[in-house]
């Protein structure tokens, strides 16, 4: 009652009184600042396992279901995602806010060393990484063409436009995600593997690099003769 009384009565004052409030609010509005990504410690952990060769089945049954199950045991986790891919396997694990990163990032690593001896050995080292958002691109480029094939617009955008966007001052880096792999596919005839005296994983092994020990023995091989892996015919020296 009495500030609607003290209203009522001294008019001038109330209006006035008001009106530097709404003055003094815009301008603390004007002063705030605001970031659309705050420099948080985000508790989430990215986990990237190289699977060379193995197709997203094979990825899921033997990565993806192991891991998955090791790190839903970790005290603190909210959330876990996963996505299995030709070769790659890829977990997004979210802790609940009161858990350090960086304690996150450690019971993750334990939990996957704890289960390493029932992953595939052919497996390449995991990769731990912590979500920041200072990671996340800042401009996405997309190239298409109703004329032009992939492997054409990849040699388009790679060297072709990240050569310059990383000449352009300030651009720290350029990635192209989605491209076309080249490839070279090796038709093998077996009666010639089987006349040269080479076994398909030797062949293999020669188009990787062949060790020096191995190459000295099939030079002292008797009859010796070189085989061409793109025709799969053995030719005479």
């Amino acid at each position: 009652m009495f500030i609607s009384d003290f209203a009522i009565r001294r008019p001038v004052v109330t209006i006035v009184t008001m009106l530097a409030l709404v003055a003094f609010g815009l301008y603390a509005l004007l002063q705030l600042e605001t970031d659309e990504f705050p420099d948080i410690q985000a508790p989430v952990v990215v986990v990237t396992i190289p699977y060379p060769g193995a197709d997203p089945t094979v990825v899921e049954r033997e990565v993806l279901d192991r891991v998955e199950e090791a790190i839903r045991g970790i005290d603190g986790i909210d959330e876990v995602q996963s996505s299995a891919v030709d070769g790659l396997a890829l977990i997004i694990a979210t802790f609940v806010f009161d858990k350090s990163v960086e304690e996150a990032s450690q019971d993750v690593r334990d939990a996957i060393s704890s289960i390493r001896g029932e992953l595939p050995a052919e497996i390449e080292e995991p990769v731990i990484r912590r979500f920041d958002p200072a990671d996340l691109p800042i401009v996405s480029l997309t190239l298409s063409s109703p004329v032009r094939t992939p492997a054409e617009l990849t040699r388009l955008a790679d060297p072709g436009i990240t050569s310059e966007l990383r000449g352009l001052q300030g651009v720290a880096q350029v990635t192209v995600v989605g491209g076309a792999e080249r490839e070279l596919t090796i038709l093998v005839r077996p009666d010639a593997l089987a006349s040269a005296r080479v076994s398909l994983d030797q062949l293999v092994q020669a188009i990787q690099g062949p060790e020096p020990g191995r190459a000295r023995r099939a030079r002292d091989r008797p009859d010796p003769g070189t085989l061409d892996p793109s025709r799969g015919a053995h030719r005479a020296p």
